[in-house]
């Protein structure tokens, strides 16, 4: 059986859920609640707007996985195997530290943040 295996990073936009880090961080910087930043805010974060994960979905639809009957393992390519079966990281090649995200949010909204 054909199978391809998807990985979305921090996905945003319309209708998106509350569980993720823009939502949590504009949400605290609103409601002046502790916003918790790890490691001084130096980890950093791909956000990936909706759009692109619904254009890589449509596109991936009529790409199935087939064998590599050419796969190296000394080498190996994750969009390929010897089986039918791909695996696709889907998210931006940018990405941004918390801190830097933060300050952001705070220059949109008008609001300084409240960080632990």
């Amino acid at each position: 059986m054909s199978c391809t295996g998807l990985r979305f990073f921090t996905v945003y936009g319309p209708w998106g859920t509350q569980d993720i880090a823009p939502t949590i961080f504009a949400d605290s910087i609103i409601n002046k609640k502790p916003l918790k930043i790890f490691n001084y805010g130096n980890i950093s974060r791909c956000f990936t707007f909706r759009y692109y994960v619904i254009e890589s979905l449509i596109r991936l639809i009529y790409k199935p996985a087939k064998p590599n009957k050419l796969f190296n393992t000394d080498q190996p390519d994750s969009s390929t195997s010897w089986g039918p079966y791909r695996i696709y990281y889907i998210g931006s090649e940018n990405s941004i530290k918390s801190i830097k995200f933060t300050q952001l949010l705070e220059d949109e909204l008008g609001i300084k943040s409240i960080r632990e």
